[in-house]
Formats: C-alpha cells, sequence, structure tokens
C-alpha cells in the first residue's frame, strides 16, 4: 500500500545494507556494501525514504553512520571513511554528480570520485591505502570500508549522465537500479498527512545490528570477522547455477554488456544476505542466531 513501493524498498536495503556492515558475509565471503539507485519523476518523493533512513539512524543513536551528502573532492572520501569506515550516502539528485565527475578540466577535485567508488565496492574485507601525498601525515589508510550509495534522481536525466566508460570500468554493473514505472507519468495521489511515529520496533532492530558482536574484536581489527550466515543446500545450488549461467552468457556478449553481466552473480549474493538478514527478530540478533540464506532469498535476488 506504499505510494512509491519501489523508493521505499530501495531506501531499506541501503539501510539495512548500512547496519549490516561488519556485522555478516556470505561463505565466500560477500559482504553487504552495495550501491543503490531509485530512479522516479521530479516531485514525486524521491526524498521520502532518504529521510526515514535518517531519522531511524538519529532515533538509534547512530548518526556516525550518516556519510556526506554532497562530495568536495575524491580524497573527501577517504577521509570520512577513516573516521568512520561503515557509512552511507545519501545524494539527491545522483545524475548531476555523475556528470560532474565526467569533466576532468572544470572539475578535476571531483573526477576520481567513480575511481574512488569502484575500488571501495571491492574492498570491503580488506584494507586499502588512499592516494599518496608528498606529506605522509595525509595518507589515508582504511581498514575494511563499508560503502554503501543510495542515490536519487529521474530516469532520464540519471542515464544521460553515464558514459560508455561507466558500462566498460564496472560501474554500471555495480548499481543495483529501481525504476519507477511511468503509469500516470510516475505521480501518485496526494497523502493526506499524518503524524505517523517511526516503530520502537525499528529502531530498536536498528540498535541491535550495531550493537551485535561478531567476535572480530577479539582481532584487534573491526570488520575483520562477520558471522557467516551459510545457505541451505537448495539456496546454495541455485546461486551456484546462477553464477555458471552467467558466465557461460557473458562469454558471447559484447564487452560492455559482459562488463554487465560480470557483477550479476556479485549483486545476488549480496541481496541474496539482505533478504536473509531482513528475517532477524529482535530474539535472532539478541541472540547472535541469524536467519539461513533459503531458497526464496536466492531466488528473489
Amino acid at each position: 500500500d506504499l505510494p512509491q513501493p519501489h523508493m521505499a524498498f530501495a531506501g531499506h536495503l541501503a539501510l539495512l545494507a548500512t547496519l549490516t556492515g561488519h556485522k555478516i558475509r556470505d561463505k565466500i565471503g560477500t559482504r553487504t556494501n552495495a550501491y543503490f539507485c531509485g530512479l522516479a519523476p521530479s516531485g514525486s518523493g524521491k526524498d521520502r525514504s532518504r529521510k526515514l533512513n535518517k531519522s531511524i539512524l538519529h532515533l538509534a543513536g547512530l548518526d556516525n553512520y550518516q556519510g556526506e551528502e554532497n562530495f568536495a573532492s575524491s580524497s573527501s572520501i577517504y577521509s570520512a571513511l577513516e573516521e568512520n569506515p561503515v557509512s552511507l550516502y545519501q545524494i539527491d539528485e545522483i545524475a548531476n554528480l555523475l556528470a560532474t565527475t565526467q569533466d576532468a578540466k572544470h572539475s578535476p577535485h571531483l573526477f576520481k570520485i567513480i575511481d574512488v567508488f569502484l575500488r571501495l565496492y571491492s574492498s570491503s574485507d580488506a584494507t586499502i591505502k588512499a592516494d599518496a601525498y608528498a606529506d605522509r601525515k595525509k595518507n589515508k589508510v582504511l581498514v575494511h570500508p563499508h560503502c554503501v550509495i543510495y542515490g536519487t534522481s529521474v530516469h532520464d536525466k540519471f542515464w544521460q549522465s553515464l558514459t560508455a566508460g561507466n558500462v566498460s570500468d564496472g560501474f554500471m554493473g555495480r548499481l543495483i537500479t529501481f525504476e519507477v514505472p511511468l503509469v500516470d507519468n510516475g505521480y501518485v495521489d496526494p497523502q493526506e498527512p499524518a503524524d505517523i511515529e517511526i516503530p520502537d520496533s525499528i529502531i530498536n532492530r536498528a540498535k541491535l545490528w550495531a550493537n551485535l558482536r561478531t567476535g572480530g574484536e577479539l582481532s584487534g581489527i573491526i570488520g575483520s570477522n562477520p558471522i557467516v550466515i551459510q545457505h541451505t543446500p537448495r539456496a546454495w545450488e541455485r546461486a551456484w547455477t546462477h553464477t555458471r549461467e552467467v558466465a557461460e552468457r557473458r562469454k558471447k556478449e559484447p564487452p560492455e554488456a559482459a562488463a554487465i553481466w560480470s557483477r550479476t552473480p556479485e549483486k545476488t549474493n549480496k541481496l541474496s544476505l539482505l533478504f536473509a538478514a531482513s528475517r532477524a527478530s529482535e530474539k535472532d540478533l539478541e541472540a547472535g542466531n541469524l536467519p539461513e540464506i533459503e531458497w526464496d532469498d536466492v531466488n528473489r535476488a
């Protein structure tokens, strides 16, 4: 019954991807850092899910999970993640940012942002060094950076902001994009204002995820030892069959298409993890007893 279910779903996944950062992985090492994008017409309520995410994190005392909404430079992303390695970046009109990063001449400080995002996506289980400076004190070291992006934009502007390079370098393949169907031009009927508070159960669950102990604290490196969420046998067969099918298909595709297909199994694994995590009750989180990844999770992903 939600007026914009596609946007609500994308925002929910982004929040859960953040809360589960450093907390869970699957048996092949997949973590829940992901890049989501919600596309809807101007004035159709794109900001609603972003505001809800902010409110939930604030009420749960997790403001440190909220990353910047605008970037001054690519190096500012490294600096922010060095301070808060698990961060949710909610970017309004992400198409504007993407378009700016294509212009090395007029926006040299932003030109490398896409390269940074590409590197971070594959480094959630690693320690990485940022760009080197002559002054070594300025060099950043990121330990298991868990970067989650939730960007929103209008349809046409978003697709027009992407280039062939974004496809071939794998950036497009990393995005999980939700498009509001353009029925009635994508607009919904006005909703009568209602003063509805966020349920305590949601706030409490956010706190429990943030406080979930994984055993990683014993190693002295935050995020180094997340809880392994196992697949049921049937779920693993579904996931592995999908991986094999994608591997075969990309052999027959042009390079640009293959660049998108190559990331499909990885995104499927991330979504499967999130779907399983979404079923964890407060009692599960208190006991550290998390659900397995089931066939329905993988198939849905």
